[in-house]
């Protein structure tokens, strides 16, 4: 997780590395597609004791 300026609540990514969070049945009923301006997630703190990666910028 990457801390961005981003509306509180909200976190953003990028596919197809999301895919998995889109369950296959959460679509639009009129258009068929894919619900993906809205998917339910949550997040929580890790548990790995690994150190945290350094993003340069």
């Amino acid at each position: 997780v990457i801390d961005y300026p981003m509306p509180r609540g909200a976190i953003a990514g990028y596919y197809p590395e999301l895919n998995p969070l889109l369950p296959l049945d959460y679509f639009d009923e009129i258009s068929g597609t894919p619900a993906a301006k809205s998917i339910p997630v949550k997040v929580v703190p890790s548990v790995a004791s690994a150190a945290p990666i350094r993003i340069a910028g």
